[in-house]
């Protein structure tokens, strides 16, 4: 494909993957000829938003005793564990009144015998119906025909030997069931990607991905790996490659341990807590150690749970949670009523809150903004951009010549006997309605204009290329009546406006940002909410007394809480009997890079500087400006409040740091009336400059 693309020479390629690898992307860029790409990502909070991902994934892995390693068959105790769990979700979803037929997928090792040896199993062990298994026993993968078994609602188990990575898709696959090594390089993305997927009977009924039902909303993978099942160590270190090989491609997975002995490795959270040699001993009374003893059954003989499997199974032969009852639960499920109690609760969820801060001067409840004029006298505007507009002199006089059918362009003559050729000057006559035509879609590129701003436009333009056409027509020997001077200078006008749209537009901006409505955003938060296992460091001046993490510990947020806890990052405000309390959320439009930290920290040693504040993107309390060149919004990147005197009282500025020039000086042609000019910086080596207006280099700031 990379050779096929190279023979196209697309001006872009654009490439989607769940999977990314960025050596087989710059193999392929090799090959394509291309050398440089740009990459977009989507977290994986917004895909479980956008319900395409399922919230929850649980691994299975089985933590023998030594009396059991030897006669144990984990890869049949897979495959019952596995059909049992798809069973279930079978009738839970026909419950709800779901048509969702759940597919499970067996994926078996290598071996001429493996895939009859495991519907052999399934049918013997577990009571499947032969009927519904659906086997791909090919050495090489067909992507084709899995994906036909896949989407054939008449099958509920489909087994295969080669990685599930082949591209079918298998949106109804809630479980997976592998006798596969975990060791493989490639486990997590082969074999979560097939049953994280949302089936669209489950999107069509539940219209946010917190209306699914956890139950629906879970992929389970059940894996049986001998090779590492053999002692205790080696069992405690295929928990552990399990449990990082899915934080790697997923996000953070803790360790549970089940009644049968099964080791569960999940991303949902849980009232079970890890145990430490230093705990004191569960509180307890005869009922509870009669309850435990009740509890502790013997295991069964696997050959005689043969019979009772089937749809009506309870919870009872699927792995479950040794019960916690007696360790003591936080109450934080309870409306918190003050700053601490709230501060307590986010700790639960293993997050810090940092407060905006109370020591600093001047800090103000809500922030300044700026918006376009919601009610703007367009007529009046469009007028004044139009009088205003430059037509240099060699404008004039094409536009002249257009309105006369006197442009010339070269004109190519060739004898066909002798192949001689010559180029000549020709007067080119113009086609009047496609020259309308066109000015009209030019000026329907400008801001907030409409058919009656347009004709007025081109009003004042045919009345500026009027005395200009009798001019040039009283040098040439000519005279034109009132009408033929009227169609002409309107024709001159077109050619103007179609040159010229992109000069009204930036004075359409610019006019329109003189008038910019200043306003009070939203109130800043009260305090910001991160992940407490991820310190944020100390800055004296900032309003919340930290700097904004950078965007590698933004990344890290998928691993360092659970989905359920994550919820709590979301900016929320709470009702206190006093006042309402907002917590705000840091995202990549808060971190910095290294040359804005660099700068952040000259900030916070600075005298002068009262107190700063790293500005985000798109949030309610941010400062948002309007740009005069642009239609887009434009947010500086730091407020600043300092002393421009010292004792004098000190003034809210804002800062902006660009990598390009150009945009800083389209951006810096509206001044704000409440901050006044915004001040921009960039790089220039290893040096920090001031930006001119002109987009020129200043001196260098230290």
């Amino acid at each position: 494909f990379g050779r096929f693309a190279q023979w196209l020479k697309p001006d872009y390629m654009i490439m989607a993957t769940a999977t990314p690898k960025d050596q087989k992307l710059l193999s392929f860029l090799g090959s394509a000829g291309k050398s440089q790409y740009e990459s977009f990502t989507v977290s994986r909070s917004d895909v479980v938003d956008a319900r395409l991902n399922k919230k929850y994934i649980e691994a299975i892995v089985y933590d023998l005793r030594q009396n059991l390693q030897v006669v144990a068959d984990l890869r049949r105790t897979v495959l019952r564990q596995a059909w049992l769990r798809n069973q279930q979700l079978k009738q839970q979803l026909a419950n709800a009144g779901i048509p969702l037929s759940p597919l499970l997928l067996v994926q078996v090792e290598n071996g001429d015998k493996s895939v009859d040896d495991a519907e052999r199993d399934l049918v013997s062990l577990c009571g499947t119906p032969p009927q519904v298994i659906g086997k791909h026993s090919a050495s090489a993968p067909d992507p084709i025909l899995m994906a036909a078994i896949a989407n054939d609602t008449s099958k509920e188990v489909l087994i295969f030997k080669q990685s599930a990575g082949t591209g079918f898709d298998a949106p109804r696959a809630f479980v997976l069931a592998s006798t596969k090594s975990v060791n493989d390089p490639d486990f997590a993305m082969q074999f979560i990607g097939r049953v994280m997927r949302v089936a669209s009977q489950i999107r069509s009924i539940f219209s946010t991905a917190s209306d699914i039902p956890e139950v629906f909303n879970t992929a389970y993978v059940y894996l049986s790996n001998a090779e590492f099942q053999k002692g205790f160590e080696q069992a405690v270190q295929t928990a552990t490659n399990v449990r990082s090989q899915l934080e790697g491609q997923t996000e953070k997975m803790a360790v549970r341990q089940t009644i049968s002995g099964a080791t569960v490795i999940t991303n949902k959270s849980t009232s079970q807590r890890p145990l430490a040699y230093d705990m004191p001993l569960p509180l307890t009374d005869d009922r509870d150690v009669a309850t435990s003893k009740q509890t502790k059954k013997p295991p069964q003989n696997l050959e005689k749970q043969t019979s009772i499997f089937g749809v009506n199974d309870t919870d009872s032969e699927l792995d479950v949670m040794i019960p916690t009852t007696n360790i003591k639960t936080n109450t934080s499920s309870n409306t918190p009523k003050t700053t601490s109690e709230l501060a307590t609760s986010y700790q639960d969820h293993g997050i810090r809150l940092y407060s905006k801060r109370t020591d600093l001067p001047n800090i103000p409840k809500s922030l300044k903004r700026e918006r376009k004029p919601e009610m703007l006298e367009m007529s009046n505007l469009s007028k004044a951009v139009a009088a205003k507009l430059d037509i240099p002199s060699k404008l004039a006089r094409n536009a002249v010549k257009v309105a006369q059918n006197k442009l010339t362009e070269i004109e190519i003559h060739t004898e066909l006997t002798t192949l001689k050729r010559h180029t000549e000057k020709a007067k080119i006559v113009i086609n009047r309605n496609v020259l309308a035509k066109e000015a009209q879609q030019a000026l329907h590129e400008l801001p907030q204009v409409e058919e009656e701003d347009i004709k007025l436009i081109l009003g004042v333009l045919s009345n500026r290329m009027g005395p200009i056409l009798i001019e040039a027509m009283e040098d040439q020997g000519e005279q034109l009546d009132e009408n033929t001077l009227k169609r002409m200078a309107r024709d001159a006008a077109n050619w103007v406006a179609k040159q010229q749209s992109d000069k009204l537009a930036e004075s359409m901006y610019e006019a329109i940002a003189v008038q910019a409505e200043t306003y009070n955003s939203g109130p800043l938060p009260d305090a910001m909410a991160f992940p407490e296992n991820i310190p944020l460091k100390q800055a004296q001046k900032n309003i919340y007394g930290i700097y904004p993490p950078s965007r590698e510990e933004i990344d890290q947020i998928d691993q360092s809480l659970f989905p359920d806890d994550r919820v709590w990052l979301k900016e929320r405000e709470w009702g206190f009997p006093s006042r309402n309390y907002l917590t705000g959320k840091f995202d990549k439009t808060s971190s910095m890079n290294n040359e804005e930290l660099s700068f952040a920290q000259s900030l916070d040693r600075s005298d002068f500087v009262s107190w700063w504040h790293r500005n985000p993107d798109q949030k309610s309390y941010s400062v948002q400006l309007v740009r005069g060149e642009h239609h887009h919004l434009f947010y500086p990147d730091f407020v600043v409040c300092l002393e421009h005197y010292p004792g004098d009282d000190p003034l809210i500025r804002l800062i902006e740091t660009k990598e390009n020039v150009k945009d800083a000086s389209r951006k810096a042609k509206h001044i704000p009336n409440y901050y006044g000019k915004v001040l921009f910086l960039t790089k220039n080596k290893k040096r920090l400059c001031w930006v001119n207006d002109d987009g020129s280099l200043g001196t260098d700031v230290d």
